[in-house]
């Protein structure tokens, strides 16, 4: 299942048998009309990668000594610098793209770990 708002695309994947969530993601639409012209930032003016996991944790409700298989990297998407954030916890998996510029969750998912 898909649906949007005017800044944001969301996606569930649903269990059609019980009703149950199986994984959701949510996406930062681009509708031009942001500051953001493709101008990229200088490592000098990013947050840091413990900061882009640390929001990545909060917005997950998941303390850093219950997560495992952490892994954060620093990347360019779209002419833009962004963390990838990624991580277990319990039975779930959790995928984030953070904007190292200001801290902006983009784009995360959160599915059931096979």
């Amino acid at each position: 299942m898909e649906f949007y708002t005017t800044t944001t695309e969301y996606e569930y994947e649903i269990n059609a048998a019980t009703g149950a969530v199986v994984s959701h993601s949510q996406e930062t639409i681009s509708t031009g009309t942001t500051g953001t012209t493709g101008t990229t930032t200088t490592s000098g003016d990013i947050i840091t990668s413990a900061e882009a996991k640390k929001i990545a944790l909060n917005h997950a409700g998941v303390t850093e000594s219950n997560a495992r298989e952490m892994e954060v990297e620093l990347d360019k998407d779209d002419g833009i610098q962004v963390y990838e954030v990624e991580f277990k916890s319990g039975t779930m998996e959790y995928s984030y793209e953070i904007k190292a510029a200001d801290g902006t969750i983009l784009d995360y998912e959160q599915e059931v770990d096979d």
